[in-house]
């Protein structure tokens, strides 16, 4: 449906893609989440919940580098292996996630000038980023699961802002309403 690869191909690639002497500093791994389609798919309908993914496939086509391999694992998941990130340079040790701040900050402005701005208002994007390290893992597995670790933890972030932000509204709105003494 996207025409991006499958859980096969990811699976595939990551066979291929297993020395991590070779990959070290070499392949970023970017997880992404969507978070929302389940609501789009129960009030839009799974047409409009389909095109989405489509969409959001689309961005991500033209937000990458040909050379990066992007994927639809899941209903709500993708992941792009980025090539050729870091030609050998080690995670910086501010942040063992991510390459150097330059690779995070221009793949950041890219998500949010091409898919950010064009998603659905119902739909936000968890996601992080992983690069290939050799003193950290032992496969492109382990730096598969570090992305996916890091998007978990800023899909909570973001459902903790939203329960913060629900709760000082709750606050609020009971304060306003309270009779006077």
């Amino acid at each position: 449906m996207t025409g991006l690869g499958n859980r096969k191909c990811f699976d595939d690639f990551i066979d291929e893609h297993s020395d991590i002497e070779a990959n070290h500093g070499n392949i970023a791994v970017v997880f992404i989440d969507l978070n929302g389609l389940k609501h789009i798919n129960d009030t839009r309908g799974h047409d409009a919940g389909d095109q989405t993914l489509v969409d959001v496939a689309r961005f991500l086509e033209e937000s990458f580098r040909d050379e990066d391999v992007k994927m639809h694992l899941s209903g709500d998941e993708f992941v792009i292996f980025c090539n050729n990130v870091g030609h050998g340079q080690s995670p910086t040790s501010d942040d063992q996630r991510h390459s150097n701040g330059e690779f995070t900050d221009g793949l950041k402005k890219r998500l949010q000038e091409k898919v950010f701005t064009n998603l659905p208002k119902e739909l936000e994007l968890a996601w992080d980023v992983a690069v290939c390290d050799k003193d950290q893992d032992k496969d492109l597995k382990d730096t598969v699961k570090r992305a996916d670790l890091g998007m978990q933890v800023k899909k909570q972030e973001m459902k903790d802002a939203k329960l913060n932000w629900m709760q000082r509204l709750l606050r609020k709105l009971s304060v306003q309403h309270l009779p006077p003494r």
